[in-house]
């Protein structure tokens, strides 16, 4: 449930609740991110009302509950509009199109037809694979599931197109008939989204998308349904070495690790997988170690969980992942990056696997100018 309270209440109560705690500490307090703080702020989203009856108990901000207008579920609450329009809406086909029509956009385009045309695709293709573990994969790493009353919303965000042309060519391999949208914003960041009915492969294979405890507290979070990488255990090689190249390039990266020997600066690879997610990390770890990877987790206290991912500077382990196939091609490194924005992942990761180590980033660039 979800609390409205009256007029500007919800911006007065947390600006009060603010002047006791710094943003981040709130945050991290609640197991949310300091975007969601915000959020609320501007009220943008409701209140949780658990969220809310813990803040009003810990801060002695009892006074804020006769300012309490409705309770709302957590769909209708979660963001502005749409609960009249889909009120009285039964049938599930109905149902989608009065979602779509709630979103037009300019920047909203209705995919028919998908051909197949990336490397990934069409050896998936070649190989006549269930898509289905790849699509599960792909929703782990860089999309969510949202389970509403008559329909489950699918939703992958990326900025690549080599990986939103993959995830709907992955799509439209399993379902031929879905209509898929695809929304693009002003920071040209890509969403593909589509709705199926709620008992569908996607959400009885993994009961939950959820990812972190954003909106409510780590330990409520971690008694619910977690997301899992169980379904990929039981499959055969193709489909965990497709897994670990898709995780790797939604989620991980190579990048360097720098040491100073005998006054020299030292650049060495690092391979990374981010993943906050204790029993997900957990999961890529065993995978990871079936082809005799060994990774070792990252401690982060910053993360809600404690832990950033998996990491190694292994070059054995480097070599086997590139031998795998390595990211995936046309994939290239966003702007996160300081040094190589712009450079195709693979073409870093050839570099580091020609060379051990460099002495300057200028050398490194230098190999990558290289034809």
């Amino acid at each position: 449930m979800r609390v409205k309270l009256i007029g500007n209440k919800q911006n007065e109560f947390l600006k009060k609740v603010l002047t006791n705690i710094p943003q981040k500490e709130l945050a991290k307090q609640l197991g949310v991110s300091r975007s969601c703080i915000r959020k609320w702020l501007r009220s943008d989203r409701l209140l949780p009302d658990h969220v809310f009856k813990r803040l009003c108990d810990d801060y002695k901000l009892q006074e804020y509950r006769k300012y309490v207008l409705e309770r709302l579920e957590d769909n209708w609450g979660q963001v502005t509009g749409g609960r009249e329009k889909i009120k009285n809406v039964k049938d599930i086909n109905k149902l989608m199109e009065v979602v779509r029509k709630s979103r037009i956009s300019s920047k909203v385009i209705h995919i028919k037809k998908v051909n197949t045309k990336t490397k990934f695709g069409l050896d998936v293709k070649k190989m006549n694979l269930d898509p289905t573990p790849l699509i599960i994969v792909m929703l782990l790493t860089d999309g969510c599931v949202h389970i509403k009353k008559t329909c489950a919303e699918i939703v992958f965000i990326s900025k690549s197109n080599e990986l939103i042309d993959i995830f709907l060519e992955l799509v439209r391999m399993k379902y031929d008939d879905v209509k898929i949208s695809l929304y693009e914003n002003k920071k040209s960041i890509k969403k593909v989204y589509f709705f199926l009915p709620l008992r569908n492969e996607l959400v009885t294979i993994i009961q939950s998308y959820k990812k972190s405890p954003c909106g409510e507290g780590i330990t409520n979070y971690l008694k619910k349904s977690q997301p899992t990488l169980n379904f990929l255990m039981n499959l055969n090689e193709i489909y965990k070495v497709l897994s670990l190249r898709l995780a790797f390039t939604t989620e991980g990266c190579i990048t360097m690790a720098k040491y100073n020997r005998r006054s020299e600066l030292v650049i060495k690879p690092k391979l990374i997988i981010a993943c906050s997610h204790p029993k997900l990390c957990m999961g890529w770890k065993k995978i990871l170690e079936q082809f005799g990877l060994k990774f070792s987790v990252m401690k982060d206290n910053s993360k809600w969980s404690g832990i950033s991912g998996l990491c190694s500077e292994n070059q054995k382990n480097i070599h086997k992942f590139y031998k795998m196939g390595g990211f995936i091609r046309n994939v290239k490194i966003t702007g996160k990056s300081k040094y190589f924005k712009g450079i195709e992942k693979n073409k870093l990761l050839e570099v580091f696997v020609r060379r051990k180590k460099f002495k300057s980033i200028n050398e490194i660039n230098k190999v990558l100018m290289d034809p």
